[in-house]
């Protein structure tokens, strides 16, 4: 073999080794009675994606860094629940949340929340769809809030805040 296509060989086998392509799994949804619950499936250390089909999930808060959980088809998979994410680098895409006390609370950074559907939050009591923790806040690794809809939410004025950042009160648990 040519020395030059001998080295292509070990650079690309040295590279394949140590670039490992991310593993993808499919994860079926629940009804809302009934929903999926992710605790076991993202705690599959195999996957660091996680592919929700339509249907509907309760979410544990995520505590594994670099891990993406999207919807198969954006707005069709649905949370029961709100969660946090305590681990740097996670992404939720495509995600949906009707819920009056709102969705995530985000305690580390570079967490990205992208093309996920927010509504029906704060129509009674206070409620924020996105709270950025300070914890969360990095010149590092940004935390990246982008193309999400916050639809029919508030009652009043005080009651709502779609998108919150700073510290908890010690009053506010989430």
């Amino acid at each position: 073999m040519h020395p030059i296509l001998w080295n292509s060989a070990i650079i690309a086998l040295l590279l394949g080794t140590q670039f490992a392509q991310a593993k993808s799994c499919r994860v079926p949804g629940g009804t809302a009675s009934s929903p999926t619950e992710l605790a076991h499936y993202v705690s599959n250390e195999a996957c660091n994606e996680f592919v929700l089909r339509d249907g509907w999930y309760t979410f544990p808060d995520l505590t594994r860094s670099a891990i993406t959980i999207r919807a198969e088809h954006a707005g069709k998979a649905h949370m029961a629940n709100r969660f946090a994410i305590t681990a740097a680098g996670v992404t939720i895409d495509g995600i949906s949340r009707a819920g009056e006390k709102g969705a995530i609370a985000v305690r580390a950074p570079g967490a990205t929340i992208k093309n996920c559907s927010f509504s029906n939050f704060g129509k009674t009591s206070y409620g924020r769809a996105v709270w950025i923790w300070d914890e969360s806040l990095s010149a590092d690794q940004i935390t990246v809030v982008t193309n999400n809809t916050f639809d029919d939410w508030g009652g009043s004025p005080s009651s709502v805040c779609v998108i919150k950042i700073g510290r908890a009160s010690c009053r506010e648990r989430v």
